[in-house]
C-alpha cells in the first residue's frame, strides 16, 4: 500500500522527508524491525531516512510519545513476550534479546513502565496471572517470530 502511494508522488514538488506522517511511519517500520539491537538508536533512524536527528524528533513532536519512548516500548512488550513465553530464559537473556543494552537498564525501565520488575511479572506469569499492559503501554506487539505489528 506504500509503494503504491509512494509510486503516485509527483516527486518534482513534494519531499517526503518534510511529510510528518510519512517519517513517523517509515521510523516506526525501522523500530518494528530492528528494536533488538541494542545499538540501534533515534539516531540510526535519522541515517536511515537521510535526516538530522533533530528533524527527526520534530516529526515526533505532536506524537503521542517520543522517537526514544517508542523504542523503549517495543522492546518492552518484546520482554514481556518473552518472560510469559520463554520461562527457561534468564533476565539477562531477556535483556540482551529485546535490545536493552544492559539487564540494569532493562530492570529499571520494566519497573518505571509496569510497576513491578521483571521477575515478579515472570511470576505473576507463571501462576496464571499475569499483568495486563494499558492500551497506551500495548500499542506494539511482538508477534511469535519476533517481529512486530500494530495492534
Amino acid at each position: 500500500m506504500i509503494r503504491g502511494a509512494l509510486g503516485e508522488l509527483d516527486y518534482r514538488r513534494y519531499h517526503l522527508p518534510d511529510n510528518p506522517l510519512f517519517v513517523r511511519e517509515a521510523a516506526i517500520d525501522l523500530i518494528n524491525r530492528n528494536h533488538r539491537d541494542p545499538a540501534f538508536t533515534p539516531d540510526t533512524i535519522a541515517r536511515s531516512l537521510h535526516i538530522s536527528r533533530r528533524q527527526l524528533y520534530r516529526h515526533f513532536e505532536n506524537a503521542d510519545e517520543s522517537v526514544s519512548d517508542v523504542i523503549a516500548s517495543q522492546r518492552l512488550q518484546t520482554a514481556c513476550s518473552f518472560l510469559t513465553n520463554r520461562p527457561d530464559l534468564t533476565l539477562a537473556q531477556v535483556a540482551a534479546m529485546s535490545g536493552f543494552p544492559s539487564a540494569a537498564t532493562f530492570r529499571n525501565r520494566f519497573r518505571a513502565r509496569y510497576g513491578v520488575g521483571p521477575r515478579e511479572y515472570r511470576s505473576g506469569s507463571e501462576a496464571g496471572r499475569p499483568r495486563v499492559p494499558t492500551d497506551d503501554e500495548a500499542r506494539y506487539v511482538p508477534s511469535p517470530d519476533g517481529s512486530s505489528s500494530k495492534s
